[in-house]
């Protein structure tokens, strides 16, 4: 009787060289919304330029990445369009290609081989004050600012759930639409604020909420503009409207 034969299966060995860790603000998950995609700044759409990412899941792994300094970059849905020619471009594009961005983008400059050979991720677990959660205001500035990096910031186009307390509204200043203007809660230091784009419209979410309303202040800030300050009531479970109108 004829045996099947198989082929010797082709094995290849990669050296694991550097990880990327991001988190959904909104979550608090490393569960993205939408596509991301991570690449190796000025080099080419391949290997070991474009990491593997875990099915899933925003970890995203480098092989074979040569010694030196580079800035990766951090894309959401259609921001992370390769405009390769090397690519063949199908008839129809992926769905996330036309959805707009659900986070900000996101620069993060690296040097390999990294510090922490034990640990060669980002953020550098190594150092965190182990005794205290990772997301604990005194950890060492060191991790906090790595941390910080790579927690990804929900855009106005954020698929927020059905019960998010969320304010939303425009920044607007002589009728128009106000870009890089700055808007952040006031009354508590939560470290959440947003850079509005050329449309204006900004986007702030509260996980917790005193009471069913609670009254907070809201500050828009333009380098060319007084900040102006809003009174604004959060309404838990709700979305509240409210435009901020800046002095000339």
């Amino acid at each position: 009787m004829a045996q099947l034969k198989t082929l010797n299966p082709d094995v290849r060995e990669q050296k694991l060289v550097f990880a990327l860790m991001l988190l959904d603000r909104f979550t608090e998950t490393n569960l993205p919304v939408g596509k991301i995609s991570v690449r190796i700044a000025n080099q080419p759409f391949e290997p070991p330029f474009v990491p593997a990412q875990q099915p899933g899941q925003a970890s995203f792994f480098f092989y074979e990445l040569p010694a030196g300094a580079y800035t990766i970059q951090v894309r959401s849905n259609r921001e992370g369009k390769v405009d390769d020619a090397r690519i063949p471009q199908e008839d129809e594009p992926p769905y996330y290609l036309s959805e707009p961005p659900y986070y900000f983008a996101v620069d993060i400059p690296i040097v390999i081989p990294p510090t922490n050979d034990r640990w060669p991720a980002y953020p550098d677990l190594l150092l965190a004050d182990q005794t205290k959660p990772l997301n604990d205001p005194t950890q060492p500035i060191a991790f906090r600012d790595q941390r910080t990096r790579t927690t990804l910031q929900p855009s106005t186009a954020y698929p927020f759930p059905t019960g998010a307390s969320l304010v939303r509204g425009r920044v607007l200043a002589n009728g128009n639409p106000l870009g890089n203007a700055r808007v952040r809660r006031i009354d508590i230091a939560d470290g959440l604020e947003y850079r509005t784009g050329t449309d204006g419209y900004y986007v702030l979410f509260f996980k917790s909420v005193k009471g069913a309303d609670e009254p907070i202040t809201v500050r828009a800030s333009h380098v060319f503009h007084p900040d102006e300050d809003q009174p604004v009531t959060v309404r838990r479970g709700m979305t509240v409207t409210q435009n901020i109108v800046m002095a000339p």
